[in-house]
């Protein structure tokens, strides 16, 4: 049976007349209601659309010792003053200078993204674990979803996944360009990004079906 309220609405018969209200934490008015959001240009500038949800991108993104701001709907992580590394992952307490000028790594050889060891008096150049080219060009997997398969998103500096966590328990989850699409199964009826329940219909089925077997 149709949703004679729209998408994104719940239906409820009171007094023998239909009442149409939006689903929790969309907007509008049926049968016009809405996500909050769809994409980031959507959001005030300090938020991004997640989920399509206006939501605050810097949540549990960065590593400790750092600080995260957000332009333009992007988190940026930085390490605080006094602190080194990656802001993503880990800000270690910077140690002071040595004068001791024989350790080739003391100016970074390396470039950024990479570890640099003495051997021989020589410098070692490696990327840090999680980061892909040669020093110095080492570089995160991905900076944005672009830079990623059309069926994986940019989380991390890392191409993952979206699905998991993105729908309900019961639903089913594809990605098309970088962008993780819900739906309810065959049978199934509700938000699909937070609860899919058996339609009146199959219900209906399945009890005539009990009955059924229950005679033979």
């Amino acid at each position: 049976m149709p949703n004679v309220c729209g998408p994104f609405s719940n239906c409820s018969i009171i007094k023998n007349r239909v009442v149409c209200l939006c689903q929790y934490g969309y907007t509008g008015t049926p049968p016009n209601c809405k996500p909050d959001c769809v994409n980031s240009t959507e959001c005030a500038l300090n938020k991004a659309c997640v989920n399509q949800r206006c939501t605050d991108p810097c949540s549990g993104l960065c590593a400790p010792n750092s600080h995260c701001q957000v332009i333009n709907h992007k988190a940026i992580c930085v390490c605080k003053p006094g602190f080194s590394g990656d802001p993503m992952k880990r800000c270690l307490k910077t140690e002071k200078c040595s004068d001791d000028n024989t350790n080739p790594c003391n100016k970074n050889p390396c470039g950024p993204y990479s570890v640099c060891r003495s051997y021989d008096k020589q410098p070692v150049c490696s990327c840090q674990a999680g980061y892909i080219g040669l020093p110095p060009n080492c570089r995160p997997e991905c900076t944005l979803n672009a830079d990623c398969s059309r069926t994986k998103v940019c989380i991390n500096n890392h191409c993952t996944n979206p699905c998991p966590g993105s729908c309900a328990p019961q639903a089913l989850c594809s990605v098309v360009n970088h962008r993780p699409l819900c739906m309810c199964p065959e049978g199934f009826t509700g938000d699909p990004f937070k609860i899919c329940s058996l339609s009146c219909k199959t219900l209906i089925q399945n009890l005539n079906m009990l009955y059924f077997l229950s005679i033979l």
